[in-house]
């Protein structure tokens, strides 16, 4: 059965009722929708499925939700996941609908298929990719993450399309531009100012991504031996949700860094993760791809200090301003800079108080409004 629960707000008198779709509700997809459905003047009803078998969720969750279309058909708006084959859905729902014809609806777009990465090109099913396309096509807005992930998506998208054998169809990508739209995660922010660290205390670093290959665990950890090796002052904690084939470096790490290590694994709570996130002085990424980057922006707001690699949605993200000091260049150059911050760690922690202030953006607080205005006005037309 989809897990529904309604969500109320303190001004039932603006609000309108939102069917949340979600096949995969887990991880950061069931974060972000109870953190909306939370700071949301809107109502939220969820309908969802365990974060189990993805590739299943894609390709079943359209027969699953067709037992929900009359709830659905109830709300003012529908916002599905990426996960859902949106298209086959109305196909399948046509003539079921208590009012008719569907409610407005909006595609949250957390990844996609066409670009998410493999570790060989030969493994990708491009029928996902292509779930993903006519999905968008069948939402009224699609709603990215960031604009790099917006704009890498629509490149990708024309180039897939050729590989079509043929009556490959015209504009297209013009219909997926005009859908499309960029709406910046919120994050949770720390009730209190994040507790000092001590002075004398070694520079801390963190890692608080998912252990896969994606996020390039490999050149983080290889930094951090060079650090080890040449007998640098600092301790690590290892955060992020480990999967049944992580990295091998992982396990190597564990062994090598030792008593280096203040912390290794998934916090067990949302409040132990903040904790921990905030005794670090830097946090760092060397992913190979990011959507948008969410870790990044909680490490922010917990008064972290972040290195980050000069692509990706990382300049997006970063004020102008701050790159120089945030964005490196390649491993050699991430390695000196963590070396420089062992040596000086009221740097980095000086750093961290003013991206916390930049990051500030990012808060929930500040990013319910953009949301919920989107929303209104999708249901208005």
């Amino acid at each position: 059965m989809a897990r529904m629960a309604r969500i109320a707000t303190d001004n039932p008198a603006r609000a309108l009722t939102v069917g949340a779709v979600e096949p995969y509700f887990g991880g950061s997809h069931k974060q972000f929708l109870e953190d909306l459905a939370a700071h949301s003047r809107h109502r939220f009803e969820f309908f969802t499925q365990p974060a189990r078998k993805w590739k299943w969720r894609m390709r079943g969750s359209a027969l699953h939700f067709l037992g929900e279309v009359e709830r659905l058909g109830a709300c003012d708006l529908l916002l599905v996941s990426d996960f859902l084959n949106l298209a086959e859905f109305l196909g399948l729902a046509r003539g079921r609908w208590p009012r008719g014809a569907p409610p407005p609806i909006a595609m949250f777009m957390h990844e996609n298929q066409l670009t998410y990465p493999v570790r060989h090109e030969d493994e990708r099913d491009y029928h996902y990719g292509f779930i993903n396309i006519v999905g968008c096509l069948a939402a009224d807005e699609v709603w990215f993450n960031s604009a790099f992930h917006r704009d890498e998506f629509l490149a990708a998208a024309p180039a897939f399309l050729k590989r079509m054998p043929d009556a490959v169809p015209k504009g297209l990508s013009e219909a997926l531009a005009l859908r499309a739209r960029v709406l910046h995660l919120g994050a949770a922010a720390p009730a209190q100012d994040p507790p000092p660290r001590a002075r004398q205390a070694p520079l801390r670093i963190g890692w608080n991504h998912r252990w896969e290959f994606d996020k390039n665990p490999e050149a983080f950890f290889a930094a951090l031996f060079a650090l080890h090796d040449g007998g640098v002052p600092f301790e690590a904690v290892v955060l992020g949700e480990r999967y049944r084939d992580s990295p091998a470096v992982f396990e190597e790490a564990r062994v090598r860094l030792g008593q280096r290590i203040a912390h290794w694994g998934f916090a067990p709570s949302r409040a132990d993760y903040a904790r921990l996130l905030a005794s670090c002085d830097v946090t760092v990424s060397t992913a190979a791809h990011e959507f948008f980057g969410l870790s990044t922006v909680e490490a922010c707001l917990h008064g972290c200090a972040v290195l980050l690699p000069n692509r990706l949605s990382y300049p997006e993200l970063v004020p102008p301003e701050r790159h120089a000091r945030v964005l490196y260049r390649d491993d050699a150059d991430l390695v000196e800079r963590l070396r420089a911050y062992a040596a000086a760690p009221e740097s980095a922690r000086a750093l961290g108080a003013e991206l916390r202030a930049d990051f500030a953006r990012f808060a929930w607080p500040e990013r319910i409004a953009a949301f919920d205005d989107a929303v209104a006005a999708l249901a208005a037309r």
